[in-house]
């Protein structure tokens, strides 16, 4: 019985495996930030997002650009 739900979620997985690449990608890089203290190199240089298609390098810029808008500066 098992093995029908760890077959049928295979599937779901490799059909959503390009599903949210770009919040992979955020993801991916802030966490590099907070765990090495440093900025990441420029985004066009990593191989995932060079692979995007037009749309989802679209949906990574939003996303960067509602997290920029949602930090605050600490002096004011």
């Amino acid at each position: 019985m098992g093995g029908v739900n760890i077959e049928r979620q295979k599937e779901i997985n490799k059909a959503n495996q390009y599903a949210k690449r770009p919040e992979k990608l955020k993801g991916a890089r802030d966490t590099f930030e907070r765990l090495t203290g440093r900025k990441a190199r420029p985004v066009e240089q990593a191989g995932m997002f060079q692979d995007m298609t037009d749309l989802e390098k679209n949906r990574y810029r939003a996303l960067v650009a509602k997290d920029n808008k949602n930090k605050k500066s600490q002096l004011g």
